[in-house]
């Protein structure tokens, strides 16, 4: 699929608007992207940090820049030894971050993990298990049929920890849509461009940080890098059997992928647009692609009913009137935020029938687009734009990890001083973001349309696909890898650029770009030195912490019953958090809140009253308890007054413990329950002491100037030699 010559009205079109509003976009996303962190939490918080973002940036630059200087001179053999190398890393540095953190399984992950397990009781699925979940999102059942089978297999195995399986699951489907991508990489550039890829891949902290994520976005990756490959390799095979079999994998993951997201569809759209330019432009090769086509739809269509028949076996329910329809999205995507929202939820179930959540889903439309207006729906388009593609971590959050021997390397990764961290975050994604620009850009010269023109127009769909939508900061991870290829194919073209002009054009680019960097380096040092070192900052170091609750399930205190709830620790902590049901009680009314040892000895007492009681969370401080070891704790809460007042605690009623050595007594009964609460310890101070900072930032110039030295000294121009 590639044209280098001239072409027809209907080529040029499609050309031409594709790449207007891709630039459009990806110039939109570069300028949020530079501007703010969105997950800072201290400071960088609600700051404009386009300096220390394009510093970031610029400075990846030249390593990258190193790299690629030092590629062009290896052999054939180096490049696979390096290669190797560098996958072995990526795995370990993989696999390090889900033992030293200790991931947790999170929201809607957890309901699918917990689903599954009754699953391997039960042998179907609970129509109604938290509000009938299920039922209003078929979408998960596909995974759930997964984590079933995964489950299951760990049972056989005789593997108790099935947290840490589902944590490597989502690192065993990131890295198979990775080999995929460097598959990709590898057809459409060879082995130069394939290893630049696996490069970029080693300092993207996403392919890192986001394997925790058993869930849609991550889940769906393999699939559609899968598809795309499969598909490339078609028209390349010799033989009609090779055809057939990549047909057929390209079938499997394209359906496999659409029954996880939505989105894998924009794949199909975009081959079949391609297609179509192409026929009416060369007014031959129809037939070919026609039957390349209607192939793929035949084999799509086998493998969705055998998809269709294996999740029946666990369904013996009728959710046509429960599923959520398609218009329900679209309306929550145009609610205040664009994102998810519990009113608009309740909003879609509280209508019975199928037929009535169309049309007052379609109404709540009609009504939000009638109050917006022209000029409010653009901004509510601009807004949308920014949660799904401005942030460089994707959405990631520290309250995803529950840490169970916390860290300085937990702090600096996952906790309140992650700053930094999401800073080269946002300066590889803004990078990245740059070099895929300059691509667009580069191909308005060639003007052709090939696969990396399908990429593109991939990610323009999903770009819009989510200005319609309801949107989330994760759902960008859907792209991680195709916005990879493309930055690496941009940074190839202008690399052929500059190969076309006399060494002292290049010296002089070369010495401007480390010039720059150090420069902008030493401002950046300069312009935080006083926030990153004098500054008093409040940080919470999360000892245990709840991240599922189910709201229709709590425990009572009352003048009849009073709540224990027995947690372990070996981390200092001085604040507890329990989650409640705000009430509206007389002021006379009060709780006793006491925290106990494993003695009953009383260590910290507090009483709670009608002002409390009308939050969502009972904080109680407390001076700083250092246990020796593990020890285990309890927190009894006990009506202070014989009222008939009842305190509700929100609590969890699953299979499985939320904290460590966690179990609630009622009036000193087992209830097969935990309360809903948090144990920390909060401090203040300076994010990084002034010795540190001055440390890390010598060696940050040093590296600089090593790399610049290594850059300049290479003197044999631009190598980019096909392979």
């Amino acid at each position: 699929m590639e044209i280098k010559h001239k072409q027809g009205l209907f080529f040029n079109v499609v050309f031409a608007v594709t790449t207007i509003l891709i630039a459009f976009f990806s110039i939109s996303i570069i300028w949020f992207s530079a501007q703010k962190i969105p997950q800072a939490k201290n400071i960088f918080l609600n700051r404009n940090v386009v300096l220390e973002t394009i510093t970031v940036s610029i400075f990846l630059g030249l390593l990258i820049g190193v790299l690629k200087r030092k590629l062009d001179k290896w052999n054939k053999k180096t490049i696979i030894i390096i290669s190797a190398i560098l996958g072995l890393f990526i795995i370990g540095i993989q696999c390090a971050y889900i033992c030293i953190m200790r991931p947790n399984v999170i929201y809607d992950n957890y309901l699918i993990y917990e689903q599954a397990q009754r699953l391997l009781v039960d042998k179907v699925i609970n129509p109604e298990f938290y509000g009938q979940y299920f039922q209003r999102y078929g979408h998960n059942l596909p995974v759930l049929t997964w984590i079933y089978l995964l489950l299951k297999t760990a049972e056989i195995m005789n593997i108790g920890d099935t947290h840490l399986i589902l944590c490597f699951f989502g690192m065993f489907m990131m890295d198979l849509a990775l080999l995929a991508s460097w598959g990709i990489a590898y057809v459409l550039g060879g082995r130069n461009n394939a290893f630049l890829f696996l490069a970029f891949s080693s300092l993207n902290p996403v392919i890192y940080i986001w394997t925790i994520w058993h869930y849609t976005t991550v889940l769906s990756l393999p699939f559609l890098m899968g598809a795309i490959l499969f598909a490339i390799l078609i028209p390349k095979a010799r033989r009609d059997f090779q055809k057939i079999v990549f047909l057929l994998l390209f079938a499997g993951c394209t359906i496999l992928g659409l029954r996880i997201r939505i989105t894998q569809v924009i794949l199909l759209i975009a081959i079949f647009i391609c297609s179509l330019a192409l026929c009416v432009w060369k007014k031959s090769g129809w037939k070919k692609i026609a039957v390349y086509l209607l192939s793929a739809a035949c084999f799509m269509g086998v493998i969705s009913i055998g998809c269709e028949k294996y999740e029946a076996r666990f369904v013996e329910f009728d959710n046509t009137d429960a599923a959520f329809p398609t218009v329900h999205w679209i309306m929550m995507g145009l609610g205040e935020t664009g994102t998810f929202n519990i009113e608009d939820l309740q909003y879609t179930q509280q209508f019975p029938t199928h037929e009535e959540k169309v049309e007052g889903d379609i109404a709540k439309i009609k009504e939000r687009i009638e109050n917006l207006g022209v000029m409010g729906l653009a901004e509510r388009m601009k807004q949308k734009l920014q949660v799904t593609w401005q942030d460089g971590s994707r959405g990631y959050s520290s309250g995803w990890v529950k840490n169970g021997t916390q860290s300085k390397l937990y702090s600096y990764l996952c906790g309140d001083k992650a700053d930094f961290f999401l800073l080269y975050c946002q300066g590889f994604y803004l990078f990245t973001l740059v070099l895929v620009l300059l691509g667009i850009v580069k191909s308005i010269r060639t003007h052709k349309i090939d696969w990396y023109f399908v990429m593109r127009l991939l990610w323009l769909g999903t770009i819009l696909f989510y200005l319609l939508w309801e949107s989330q900061d994760h759902y960008s991870i859907g792209m991680v890898f195709v916005i990879q290829i493309l930055a690496v194919e941009g940074g190839y073209s202008w690399d052929s650029v500059f190969a076309n002009h006399d060494k002292r054009v290049a010296s002089g680019v070369k010495y401007a770009a480390v010039t720059l960097n150090l420069l902008m380096i030493v401002i950046c040092l300069i312009h935080n030195f006083d926030i990153c070192t004098q500054k008093k900052f409040d940080f919470i170091h999360y000892n245990a912490q709840s991240q599922y609750s189910d709201n229709d399930g709590f425990l009572e205190v009352n003048n009849k019953q009073n709540i224990t709830q027995y947690f372990k620790t070996s981390i200092p902590f001085n604040r507890i958090s329990v989650n409640i049901v705000p009430a509206a009680v007389p002021s006379s009314v009060s709780y006793n809140m006491e925290l106990l040892d494993a003695q009953n000895n009383v260590i910290a007492a507090k009483s709670v009253t009608a002002d409390l009681l009308a939050l969502d969370n009972l904080v109680w401080d407390f001076e700083t308890i250092v246990p020796s070891k593990s020890e285990t704790y309890q927190i009894r809460l006990t009506s202070a007054d014989n009222s008939d007042s009842t305190l509700q605690i929100i609590s969890y009623f699953g299979q499985n413990d939320l904290y460590e050595g966690g179990e609630a007594l009622v009036n000193n009964n087992s209830v097969g329950a935990d309360m809903c609460f948090g144990v920390m310890e909060c401090i203040s101070g300076a994010y990084i002491s002034v010795k540190w900072y001055v440390l890390l930032g010598g060696m940050v110039i040093i590296c600089s100037m090593l790399m610049g030295f290594l850059l300049i000294k290479d003197n044999g121009g631009i190598n980019n030699k096909q392979n």
